[in-house]
């Protein structure tokens, strides 16, 4: 995949030899950040902008929301993390899920989907606790 500066000027070039007009180009560009679903905006440059890329949180949303989503994060190539997604839902929308996806992991206790598109980054050492309070807090741990 191109790296965001190539894309750019991918772009630019396109502008420059009257292939896009001044309006398409800013349409371009913005979208190398933001994609516009009409329900839902998402920010596709986070991960490389922060190191940590969009959370879709799946709750309240309808399976053709979250499909929307999902194939607008993989179009783009971005790390997937669906959270709040039951079972019964994510078997609702797994058949129409991206082919680009289908290596994707479902966490049935968790409620979470996962995907990713690039290799993960040592951020050096470090130690994570996970506490729980009881078997009520089982999913979220």
């Amino acid at each position: 995949m191109a790296s965001q500066e190539e894309r750019i000027e991918e772009i630019l070039s396109s502008f420059k030899s009257g292939e896009l007009d001044m309006e398409r180009t800013r349409e371009r560009i913005s979208e190398l950040y933001y994609k516009d679903l009409g329900h839902t905006k998402l920010d596709t440059h986070r991960g490389e902008r922060t190191g940590y890329p969009e959370v879709v949180f799946c709750r309240g949303k309808s399976p053709e929301q979250i499909l929307d989503i999902l194939s607008a994060m993989a179009e783009r190539e971005v790390d997937i993390l669906a959270t709040r997604l039951d079972e019964e839902l994510y078997n609702r929308i797994a058949e129409r899920i991206p082919k680009k996806l289908s290596g994707g992991e479902y966490y049935r206790d968790a409620q979470i989907f996962s995907f990713r598109f690039s290799e993960p980054v040592n951020r050096g050492k470090g130690e994570i606790a996970v506490v729980s309070a009881g078997t009520s807090d089982y999913r979220v741990a």
